[in-house]
């Protein structure tokens, strides 16, 4: 099998037979799923492949709406928003 480029993730076969995908997310993290079969398991990885082009793929802290909204409102949008907003 020919390999494969970078950020494209990787698949093998573990030992207890299961077959693994792995891909690099940012901040060095992998993100690691599992499947029967490697048709399974490259399925998945295509899948979230597609979800981090497409920039759905949170791979921040778990954090509460209100912990977002607070961040989002001061750091990210304070120069183009009214004080009264």
């Amino acid at each position: 099998m020919a390999r494969r480029g970078h950020g494209e993730g990787s698949i093998y076969q573990r030992k207890d037979g299961r077959w693994a995908a792995s891909i690099s997310l940012e901040g060095g993290k992998r993100k690691t799923f599992y499947g029967k079969t490697r048709k399974e398991v490259q399925e998945q990885l295509k899948a979230v492949l597609y979800d981090q082009q497409k920039g759905m793929l949170v791979t921040g802290p778990q954090q509460q709406v209100g912990q977002f909204l607070t961040h989002w409102l001061e750091n990210v949008h304070k120069q183009s928003i009214r004080s009264r907003t």
